[in-house]
């Protein structure tokens, strides 16, 4: 599964970078993720951020100072859970 959600972060970057920062910059987009916080949420909140870097010309800091500007404008809004270890039953927990 791991190997799968790499591939999605990766996709996203690769192949709609350009156009993503676009929409994000020029055109005032929203961005909302919503899945796994651990494993999908993160590897796509890395895409994002390699994706403001690269097209936007943004350094490290400059993209950590970006970021909450996002959320604060509630233009980048995750709805993430967690999922637990197994329990003792077998069963999971979501954490919402």
């Amino acid at each position: 599964m791991k190997a799968a959600q790499i591939k999605f972060g990766k996709k996203l970057k690769c192949e709609n970078g350009e156009k993503i920062w676009n929409w994000i910059d020029a055109e005032g987009g929203y961005f909302y993720v919503c899945g796994d916080a651990s494993r999908m949420a993160k590897d796509v909140d890395n895409a994002l951020r390699d994706i403001i870097q690269q097209y936007g010309k943004f350094d490290e800091a400059k993209t950590a100072n970006y970021m909450p500007t996002l959320n604060m404008d509630k233009r980048y809004v995750r709805d993430v859970y967690w999922v637990s270890p197994p329990t003792s039953a077998g069963g999971y927990h979501l954490n919402l």
